[in-house]
């Protein structure tokens, strides 16, 4: 998995954008304190993480220290896939 610099970034941010989504799905169902606290963190973490890609695709110059090795690209390939399936699982009894 040979990703350019620029789609690593993309990728981490589609990593932020689905643990928004993933804390936003969580609130209908929330019933206490921890529940409302997981999903504020999922939330905030994720919009750290989208606007932290987004900052680096618009300005590659501020992150030329980062180095995008094949182990993190691929912890980011597969943090899109399972934040894919718990968003799914967690929307699915709404629609069902």
């Amino acid at each position: 998995m040979a990703l350019s610099d620029r789609q690593n970034w993309i990728l981490s941010g589609v990593v932020g954008v689905l643990l928004v989504a993933n804390g936003l799905a969580r609130l209908p169902g929330a019933s206490g304190f921890v529940d409302y606290v997981l999903a504020g963190a999922l939330a905030v973490g994720g919009l750290l993480a989208a606007g932290n890609a987004v900052s680096a695709v618009r300005d590659p110059a501020a992150v030329e220290d980062v180095e995008w090795t094949r182990g993190k690209a691929l912890l980011n390939a597969g943090a899109v896939v399972l934040l894919t399936l718990a968003l799914i699982a967690v929307l699915y009894p709404l629609f069902a």
